[in-house]
Protein backbone atom coordinates (compact mmCIF):
# COMPACT_ATOMS: atom_id res chain seq x y z
CA UNK A 1 0.00 0.00 0.00
CA UNK A 2 1.24 3.44 -0.74
CA UNK A 3 0.40 6.66 1.05
CA UNK A 4 -1.59 7.98 -1.90
CA UNK A 5 -3.98 4.99 -1.75
CA UNK A 6 -4.42 5.49 1.99
CA UNK A 7 -5.47 9.12 1.57
CA UNK A 8 -7.63 8.34 -1.47
CA UNK A 9 -9.59 5.81 0.60
CA UNK A 10 -10.05 8.37 3.35
CA UNK A 11 -11.12 11.04 0.87
CA UNK A 12 -13.71 8.69 -0.64
CA UNK A 13 -14.98 7.57 2.78
CA UNK A 14 -15.36 11.17 3.93
CA UNK A 15 -17.43 11.88 0.85
CA UNK A 16 -19.52 8.69 1.28
CA UNK A 17 -20.14 9.44 4.96
CA UNK A 18 -21.07 13.05 4.16
CA UNK A 19 -18.66 14.36 6.74
CA UNK A 20 -15.67 16.67 6.57
CA UNK A 21 -11.93 16.47 7.04
CA UNK A 22 -12.29 18.92 9.94
CA UNK A 23 -14.66 16.57 11.78
CA UNK A 24 -12.39 13.57 11.26
CA UNK A 25 -9.36 15.59 12.41
CA UNK A 26 -11.23 16.67 15.55
CA UNK A 27 -12.30 13.09 16.30
CA UNK A 28 -8.74 11.93 15.75
CA UNK A 29 -7.49 14.49 18.24
CA UNK A 30 -5.33 16.53 15.91
CA UNK A 31 -5.62 20.07 14.63
CA UNK A 32 -6.99 20.63 11.17
CA UNK A 33 -3.61 22.16 10.29
CA UNK A 34 -1.90 18.85 11.17
CA UNK A 35 -4.51 16.96 9.12
CA UNK A 36 -3.86 19.25 6.15
CA UNK A 37 -0.13 18.66 6.50
CA UNK A 38 -0.65 14.90 6.42
CA UNK A 39 -2.89 15.00 3.37
CA UNK A 40 -0.80 17.55 1.49
CA UNK A 41 2.47 15.71 2.11
CA UNK A 42 0.78 12.30 1.78
CA UNK A 43 2.41 11.28 5.04
CA UNK A 44 0.97 8.66 7.36
CA UNK A 45 -0.21 9.41 10.88
CA UNK A 46 0.89 7.18 13.74
CA UNK A 47 -0.89 3.90 14.49
CA UNK A 48 -3.11 5.35 17.24
CA UNK A 49 -4.30 8.11 14.93
CA UNK A 50 -4.94 5.67 12.08
CA UNK A 51 -7.09 3.66 14.51
CA UNK A 52 -9.05 6.80 15.43
CA UNK A 53 -9.52 7.70 11.74
CA UNK A 54 -10.80 4.18 11.04
CA UNK A 55 -13.24 4.42 13.98
CA UNK A 56 -14.49 7.81 12.83
CA UNK A 57 -15.12 6.47 9.33
CA UNK A 58 -16.60 3.14 10.46
CA UNK A 59 -13.97 0.93 8.84
CA UNK A 60 -11.08 -1.20 10.02
CA UNK A 61 -7.44 -0.19 10.09
CA UNK A 62 -6.79 -3.14 7.79
CA UNK A 63 -9.10 -1.63 5.19
CA UNK A 64 -7.42 1.77 5.39
CA UNK A 65 -3.90 0.40 5.06
CA UNK A 66 -4.82 -1.90 2.22
CA UNK A 67 -4.78 -5.29 3.88
CA UNK A 68 -6.79 -7.71 1.81
CA UNK A 69 -10.16 -8.92 3.01
CA UNK A 70 -10.94 -12.62 3.18
CA UNK A 71 -12.70 -13.59 -0.04
CA UNK A 72 -16.43 -13.01 0.07
CA UNK A 73 -16.30 -11.10 3.36
CA UNK A 74 -17.59 -7.54 3.29
CA UNK A 75 -16.13 -4.73 5.36
CA UNK A 76 -19.27 -4.60 7.51
CA UNK A 77 -19.12 -8.36 8.12
CA UNK A 78 -15.53 -8.04 9.27
CA UNK A 79 -16.44 -5.22 11.67
CA UNK A 80 -19.33 -7.30 13.07
CA UNK A 81 -17.13 -10.38 13.43
CA UNK A 82 -14.45 -8.43 15.29
CA UNK A 83 -17.02 -6.91 17.64
CA UNK A 84 -18.56 -10.33 18.32
CA UNK A 85 -15.12 -11.82 18.92
CA UNK A 86 -14.62 -9.44 21.85
CA UNK A 87 -17.76 -10.75 23.59
CA UNK A 88 -17.81 -13.32 26.36
CA UNK A 89 -18.97 -16.87 25.64
CA UNK A 90 -22.52 -15.93 26.64
CA UNK A 91 -22.42 -12.88 24.39
CA UNK A 92 -21.28 -15.01 21.45
CA UNK A 93 -24.10 -17.48 22.10
CA UNK A 94 -26.59 -14.61 22.14
CA UNK A 95 -25.28 -13.31 18.82
CA UNK A 96 -25.54 -16.78 17.24
CA UNK A 97 -29.09 -17.18 18.58
CA UNK A 98 -30.03 -13.80 17.12
CA UNK A 99 -28.59 -14.73 13.73
CA UNK A 100 -30.40 -18.08 13.78
CA UNK A 101 -33.65 -16.26 14.60
CA UNK A 102 -33.10 -13.89 11.71
CA UNK A 103 -32.36 -16.84 9.46
CA UNK A 104 -35.81 -18.25 10.20
CA UNK A 105 -37.45 -14.91 9.38
CA UNK A 106 -35.27 -14.16 6.33
CA UNK A 107 -34.13 -17.56 5.06
CA UNK A 108 -33.15 -16.32 1.61
CA UNK A 109 -31.00 -13.52 3.00
CA UNK A 110 -28.80 -15.56 5.29
CA UNK A 111 -26.54 -18.51 4.60
CA UNK A 112 -27.96 -21.86 5.66
CA UNK A 113 -24.72 -23.00 7.27
CA UNK A 114 -25.00 -20.95 10.47
CA UNK A 115 -24.77 -23.49 13.25
CA UNK A 116 -24.78 -23.39 16.99
CA UNK A 117 -21.27 -22.86 18.31
CA UNK A 118 -21.52 -26.19 20.18
CA UNK A 119 -21.74 -28.00 16.81
CA UNK A 120 -18.23 -26.83 15.91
Amino acid sequence: MNNFDFWEKIKNLIKERKTTQERIATYTGVSYRTWQSWTYNKSLPDAFQVQRIAEALGVTVEYLVGASMPEGLSESALVIARAADKLSGEGKKAILAAIQGLQRVYPRDLASDIRDESDR
